[in-house]
Formats: structure tokens, C-alpha cells, sequence
């Protein structure tokens, strides 16, 4: 499984854990932000590998 296989899923799982925790604690709650905040920066990391493996 490649590195950015594994940010996939991470981002994945930690959306459907954002999301559910915005449903049932409020989108404004400080649980909700703190996943949001984690998923910021998973994807973030995934970007960057992305842009890294294009450049020649």
C-alpha cells in the first residue's frame, strides 16, 4: 500500500468522523473542529505529495 493510499483513506476516515461529530455535536462544537483541523491537514500533506511525484 503506497503512502499516498494510506493519506486517502485517512482522509476518508477522518471526514466520516468530522462529519458525524458535526451532526451530533453541532458544526461549531470543538470536537467537530478539531477533526476538522486534522482533516485540513491530511489533505494538505496528501497535496503536496501529489505536487512532489509530478515534478520531473
Amino acid at each position: 500500500m503506497t503512502k499516498l493510499h494510506v493519506l486517502k483513506k485517512g482522509i476518508e476516515y477522518k471526514r466520516r468522523e468530522m462529519v458525524a461529530s458535526g451532526l451530533a455535536n453541532g458544526f461549531t462544537n470543538h470536537m467537530t473542529l478539531k477533526h476538522s483541523h486534522e482533516l485540513d491537514k491530511l489533505i494538505l500533506e496528501y497535496q503536496k505529495r501529489i505536487n512532489t511525484d509530478k515534478k520531473p
